[in-house]
């Protein structure tokens, strides 16, 4: 009997032994597990972190070339200072040899051409580069009207960067379709323009 305490006495303090190693196991596979669920959250937070750097780089690669608004210079014409022989009208007032009275337009209603910014904004999208950049293009839209105008125009390396204008007239290639992002900028290219303008056509009358 004695030996049999004994013997029972051995395997209730064997499987205690083996109790609490299971039980420091399963506490041990507890902790693997939580932190198996912290790195794993880890990895999702990376993992999103990342897309959203993906995505934002893909973002301004597309929109390297995207402004909102820019300025055009266009052409106009007005009129020069008004003499004083003409009426109102610029008509110049005079009788004929036959003393009938006649009217024939005064040489100040001639047009002197100008140019002045106006403003573009983007209308549509179209890609480049295979699909690696964004292309918008512009229109203008007409003041205090809810429509454009049926044309569309791609800004390109038209865009000002700094350069003389003679060097940018170059670039743009169309005068009437160089862009700036800047209205103060477009305004001294409409002067520059308008002054070159004149003297073209002050050397074509000598000629």
């Amino acid at each position: 009997m004695n030996a049999m305490k004994d013997e029972h006495k051995q395997e209730i303090a064997r499987l205690r032994k083996e109790n609490a190693e299971l039980q420091l196991v399963k506490s041990q596979l507890q902790t693997m597990k939580i932190e198996h669920r912290q790195k794993m959250h880890e990895f999702d937070m990376q993992k999103q972190d990342l897309e959203r750097k993906v995505r934002r780089e893909r973002l301004d690669t597309l929109m390297e070339d995207f402004i909102v608004e820019l300025w055009v210079p266009e052409s106009d014409y007005k009129l020069g200072e008004k003499c004083e022989k003409c009426d109102d009208n610029r008509r110049f007032h005079y009788k004929t040899p036959m003393g009938r009275d006649n009217s024939e337009t005064c040489g100040c209603a001639v047009k002197i051409p100008y140019y002045k910014p106006e403003l573009y904004t983007v209308y549509s999208f179209g890609t480049k580069d295979d699909g690696k950049k964004l292309r918008p293009w512009y229109r203008k839209k007409y003041r205090d009207q809810d429509y454009y105008e049926s044309d569309s125009s791609y800004a390109a390396d038209a865009i000002y960067n700094g350069e003389t204008f003679e060097e940018f007239r170059v670039k743009s290639a169309n005068e009437y379709r160089a862009f700036f992002k800047d209205k103060d900028d477009c305004q001294a290219y409409c002067e520059w323009l308008a002054e070159r303008r004149k003297e073209e056509m002050n050397g074509h009358d000598k000629g």
